[in-house]
């Protein structure tokens, strides 16, 4: 049992200790509000959260005050160093650790950063390029977990009987299905317009390519899912699809949930892995889409969905995350960028959100993924080796916490069709990379 005195129990401390604590180290703790309490109790390991000295025998941290606050506001922060890793909210070097650990995993994994006014892509995205890790150097590291593992050093150090849970490094490979065939099961309309624009534009290689498919004489490009299923079963690696089935607009242009043959390749992959929904980007505009695509995809997989991931990445604190609350969602996949590879949030385990307008902590659990193809071949125009050893430096550092790698990829991605050429290879380095020395 760990006793921490802290003369502000605040709902934002609780959230961090609970994270900290339950979630990453596995540690029963009590809080106290009582010095007297906090003196006069023996046999407890101790930590002490305030500038008021306790007993000799115990961990102290000085607090810098971002938990006790309310509201959101602009935060001064230098960003130093504390044995070898990124640090702010720099305190006291009479305290145990120099920083306040609690307000700096609170201030990643809250995205307090996020709620700020800031400039947005095109898609109203938050820009990496806006983060403080993508500023100071640090988003391809998971700062969180290594803070804490130096929390738990210092604890160990000082308390050698106290019980930690064993934490073990996993992966799950994720995949979106965005557009589940390239040519086949469009329809008449689409496909003849489709066949126009080919011939508009006289793209030889594409009509080819398409009379080819509808001869038969060739497979659909984005019907990747046979290879994926052997992939992921060659390596024992889990896998969850997502599937996007919102209606049809600019950038929502899968096949209609209502089509027979999405409907049976829905069916077909939800009774050998994991399906989510892909909330389509119209959703983020229409509210009432997104439980219509919930029940839709529910009623062709006879399956409850609690997982999500939003299409485009499109994550808005806080009205993305209440909207899939109110639906009843357990866990989104979102959290990570489009245009740069790395930890979002600081973090490969796992969180829960906390909506920092209601000041409070909810039950929707978020999953940190760390790296998406189109970031490395697309937004960053990385070479095959280029993107290799970026995927093999998140690993590591993933491993080297033992926390959670994500992975995203696209089925069409691995058509091995025009620009994604040798992207197969990645992908296959992607798994073997990260399967390895998995706990079996």
């Amino acid at each position: 049992m760990l006793l921490i005195y802290t003369p502000h129990i605040t709902n934002r401390l609780r959230y961090t200790l609970n994270f900290i604590f339950n979630d990453f180290l596995g540690i029963e703790y009590k809080t106290t509000n009582s010095i007297d309490e906090y003196n006069n109790t023996t046999a407890l390991a101790k930590l002490n959260y305030s500038r008021t000295a306790g007993t000799d025998i115990e961990i102290m941290l000085f607090p810098h005050g971002l938990l006790k606050e309310t509201g959101i506001n602009e935060q001064t922060i230098k960003v130093a160093s504390h044995s070898g890793t990124p640090m702010f909210f720099g305190t006291s070097a009479n305290a145990t650790l120099p920083y306040d650990l609690f307000a700096c995993v609170f201030y990643m994994i809250s995205r307090y950063e996020e709620y700020l006014p800031t400039i947005r892509d095109n898609h109203d995205r938050f820009h990496p390029q806006n983060t403080l890790a993508f500023q100071n150097n640090f988003l391809q590291l998971a700062v969180v977990d290594r803070w804490i593992m130096q929390l738990q050093g210092v604890l160990l150090d000082k308390f050698p009987t106290l019980k930690y849970k064993n934490r073990g490094y996993e992966y799950i490979s994720t995949i979106d299905i965005d557009n589940a065939y390239a040519y086949l099961h469009k329809g008449l309309i689409r496909s003849t317009l489709s066949l126009v624009r080919d011939v508009v534009h006289l793209d030889v290689k594409q009509l080819t390519e398409r009379f080819r498919v509808f001869a038969g004489m060739s497979n659909d490009p984005y019907n990747t899912y046979e290879y994926i299923h052997a992939q992921h079963k060659k390596h024992n690696t889990k896998v969850i699809f997502f599937f996007l089935v919102g209606h049809y607009g600019q950038y929502d242009t899968n096949l209609s949930i209502k089509n027979k043959s999405f409907q049976s390749l829905i069916k077909s992959i939800a009774d050998v892995s994991t399906v989510g929904l892909h909330p389509s980007y119209g959703s983020n505009t229409e509210e009432r889409y997104l439980a219509r695509e919930k029940k839709s995809l529910e009623r062709v997989t006879h399956r409850y969905l609690t997982a999500s991931r939003q299409h485009f990445l499109k994550l808005q604190f806080p009205e993305t995350y209440r909207r899939l609350l109110l639906e009843d969602f357990k866990d989104d996949y979102s959290m990570g960028f489009a245009q740069q590879p790395g930890f979002r949030a600081g973090t490969c385990t796992p969180f829960l959100f906390y909506d920092l307008d209601l000041e409070s902590e909810t039950k929707l659990r978020i999953h940190p993924f760390q790296v998406m193809e189109a970031t490395l071949h697309l937004y960053q125009k990385l070479s095959i080796d280029e993107a290799k050893h970026t995927i093999a430096q998140l690993v590591k550092e993933t491993k080297h916490v033992q926390g959670t790698f994500i992975s995203l990829w696209h089925n069409e991605t691995l058509s091995e069709n025009s620009i994604w050429k040798n992207w197969r290879g990645v992908f296959e380095y992607c798994l073997e990379e990260a399967s390895d020395n998995l706990k079996i």
